[in-house]
């Protein structure tokens, strides 16, 4: 049986993606974005962040794949209406394979219209250090989970592409350090909407692309128990995050 879905499974991808390009593609750039953090029961603390996105695509006939680094860091003070102040940094690695539903009736490396479902692998660090805060608590949040998504596109024009990307990511690990003690905590999800908008520019029967993307996401990380040095029970509170920002990217492909 699992011969057969192979079989099957090879002539679908023979017979939509026969004229379909093959490419490497990557890619490099800036993002900037505001922030808003909150635990339960607690007032949010709003800022903006700023860092980089690197990675590289590769697509043949009907295979997708795609492995991104993200990095961020505040560029401005997290603050709130309480007299906390929070220092963050993020960092995401993530690895996703799809499979490519493409159309290529124009003939053209800029108008191809694509759905690629895609499942995958990653993880993340985020730290958020308090202040003044008591002891001036320092969280490291830890998370391996699995991006399940779909991208969307077509064209407007030879030169214009434009789509969406959701993606959901649930955790399958998540731990926490509080000033170097490890606690566990609750695996919970992620949530990012994507606005795709690319712009083409043919050189030497290639292409440039100019990425430029709006985008929102949610992070939430699960509660968690630990003990003091007292013996006494210490809950730590549902910590969420969203953000709302654009990532800027310029892309050759080969």
């Amino acid at each position: 049986m699992f011969k057969k879905i192979l079989c099957l499974l090879s002539y679908i991808c023979v017979l939509v993606g026969s004229d379909v390009y093959s490419s490497i593609e990557p890619y490099i750039g800036p993002q900037f974005y505001y922030t808003s953090t909150r635990e339960s029961g607690s007032s949010s603390l709003d800022g903006f962040m700023g860092g980089v996105v690197a990675g590289a695509s590769y697509s043949k006939r009907c295979i997708y794949t795609d492995v991104r680094f993200s990095g961020a860091w505040n560029i401005t003070s997290i603050t709130g209406s309480t007299c906390r102040e929070s220092s963050l940094s993020d960092y995401t690695l993530d690895w996703k394979v799809g499979y490519a539903f493409e159309n290529n009736s124009r003939g053209s490396l800029c108008c191809l219209q694509e759905v690629i479902p895609y499942v995958g692998v990653g993880g993340q660090y985020f730290e958020d250090k308090q202040s003044p805060g008591l002891a001036n608590l320092k969280y490291k949040y830890k998370k391996v989970f699995v991006p399940v998504g779909v991208i969307v596109k077509n064209t407007y024009g030879p030169r214009y592409r434009y789509g969406l990307q959701l993606e959901v990511k649930p955790d399958v690990y998540s731990c926490l350090d509080v000033n170097s003690t490890g606690v566990n905590i609750k695996s919970k999800y992620a949530f990012r909407a994507e606005l795709l908008n690319e712009i083409c520019v043919p050189v030497c029967q290639k292409a440039v692309r100019l990425h430029i993307n709006p985008f929102y996401e949610i992070n939430v990380f699960g509660r968690g128990s630990d003990t003091n040095s007292l013996g006494v029970p210490v809950n730590i509170p549902q910590y969420s995050h969203w953000s709302v920002g654009l990532q800027i990217l310029a892309s050759f492909v080969y």
